[in-house]
């Protein structure tokens, strides 16, 4: 079974933990060949150091040991023996401590520097024993004995080709340091890259695995909120965070069903307030008819109020279920039109509150053919000369223009009425919003006109603002695309 942390603190820690571990191993690693190479340094310097001792030492006593040979042979002073002696030991001493030099002799070749030491430091004790042997026995009545002071020659030749071959030896262990300092660098650099790598890659891994959990949640929230349909899969990753996927599954769920106990009520209520609406509009439209006898001028207005009421309540909740409807995604139909008897007929329910209230309403058709859905080009327009009767002043206009501007049909609503502030031009569309300006109509409105209308004029592919026009206080400007059929 795949592995799962049980929470994101626990991923993030072991992420963690992964991205530190390779960078506390270099370290560890690091530091550790660095002191190596410490140990190995000050090993060999110690040792290059008392090897330069030791060999000027011997190039020293050498030469004292040559002056004092010398002033045994001009002097033939006895006393000078017991120093020559101690000369001689001091001698040997050191050059079998030379010899026992690893810096010397370790890691060469049969054909390299260490067998030309060690044969250098064999012929100087071969020269050295006989002149050890020699000297003493040198006698002013015996000249020959006297040869024995040109072994010196030989033994200052070897000294110096000793002196120069541990210079060179040194000069060679010395670049094989360097050299392998370089080779610990590189090595170092190596390790450290891979393990910076390794640290990367880490941190990038642990960083999706923490990440893809959220990113999951998202789009779930997302498709949440756009009421898409749950093409998301379940989400995965610590076991909290799975928990909370399951919490969006069941708010899911539970929208749902709160969306549909919605339209059930909206659906119910629509029938309960329409079939009174109906018959209250039936009547009044009978006694508006004189049906059951002649009306006087006062029973005609109040019959004449009485069916702009009710055709104002119908008007509000066709516009609750239009908004609950426009929520929903539906398929539109598309029909011509003729504007502007389509314009005159919407203004039909609206005659009687416009002579009341002694409004001039001028319609101008510059482009008479449209094809779109009816109904919902009905919902904005609709709202929109509902919320232009309602808020104009007594004795006031309303223009109804329309017309063709680049490959769109323009069509602007525009009264004398209040003029809408700067701060509640784009607020008026939204849901239950209430402006600042009065309204004049019988009924206060519910505050959802606008938002269907914009809805409305949305879902045809267009648009809906409230704009700057000529000399009206409030214009608003519907922005719709033109069929290929009708430009």
């Amino acid at each position: 079974m795949l592995w799962r942390p049980r929470s994101i603190y626990q991923l993030a820690l072991l992420g963690f933990t992964f991205a530190l571990a390779p960078l506390c191993l270099a370290i560890f690693t690091s530091l550790q060949t660095l002191s190596e190479q410490s140990v190995h340094g000050q090993q060999l310097s110690r040792e290059l150091l008392e090897t330069t001792r030791l060999s000027q030492s011997v190039q020293a006593q050498l030469v004292d040991l040559e002056r004092l040979s010398r002033q045994y042979a001009t002097l033939g002073d006895s006393s000078l023996l017991p120093l020559f002696d101690e000369i001689v030991k001091q001698l040997d001493d050191e050059l079998d401590r030379l010899k026992q030099k690893p810096t010397l002799t370790e890691d060469q070749p049969s054909n390299d520097a260490a067998p030309t030491l060690l044969s250098y430091l064999d012929s100087i004790e071969q020269q050295l024993a006989l002149i050890k042997a020699g000297v003493p026995l040198m006698n002013a009545e015996r000249p020959q004995s006297f040869e024995v002071l040109v072994q010196f020659d030989q033994l200052n030749e070897d000294n110096n080709q000793l002196q120069t071959k541990v210079t060179e030896r040194m000069d060679l262990l010395l670049m094989q340091q360097v050299q392998r300092l370089e080779h610990v660098e590189q090595t170092l650099r190596n390790r450290t890259l891979l393990l910076a790598l390794f640290t990367l890659f880490s941190a990038l891994l642990f960083s999706y695995w923490i990440n893809k959990p959220m990113r999951q949640l998202k789009r779930k929230i997302r498709a949440l909120g756009n009421k898409e349909s749950d093409s998301v899969r379940p989400v995965g990753g610590p076991l909290e965070v799975r928990e909370l996927g399951s919490q969006l599954d069941w708010l899911k769920q539970r929208l749902e069903q709160l969306e549909e106990q919605k339209q059930q009520f909206l659906r119910h209520m629509s029938h309960e307030l329409k079939t009174p609406l109906a018959s209250l509009r039936e009547g009044a439209d009978l006694m508006a008819e004189e049906v059951v006898g002649p009306l006087e001028p006062n029973q005609r207005e109040v019959i004449e109020i009485i069916q702009q009421n009710s055709w104002e309540l119908q008007r509000l909740i066709e516009n609750l279920l239009d908004m609950s409807q426009l929520e929903q995604p539906a398929t539109l139909a598309s029909e011509p039109l003729e504007l502007e008897p389509y314009v005159q007929e919407l203004l039909i329910p609206y005659q009687m509150l416009s002579r009341r209230r002694q409004l001039d309403i001028t319609i101008e058709v510059n482009h008479p053919q449209y094809r779109c859905d009816p109904i919902k080009l009905k919902g904005a327009l609709d709202n929109l000369f509902s919320n232009a009767i309602n808020y104009c002043n007594e004795r006031g206009q309303i223009l109804i223009h329309c017309d063709k501007v680049d490959n769109n049909l323009i069509i602007d609503v525009a009264n004398s009425g209040p003029v809408i502030p700067a701060t509640e031009r784009e607020q008026i569309f939204r849901p239950f919003f209430q402006g600042g300006a009065d309204r004049g109509g019988p009924i206060k409105g519910s505050g959802v006109g606008l938002s269907v209308a914009r809805e409305c004029v949305e879902a045809l592919g267009g648009q809906l603002a409230v704009i700057e026009y000529g000399g009206w206080n409030c214009c608003f400007r519907l922005s719709l695309p033109l069929e290929e059929s009708t430009l």
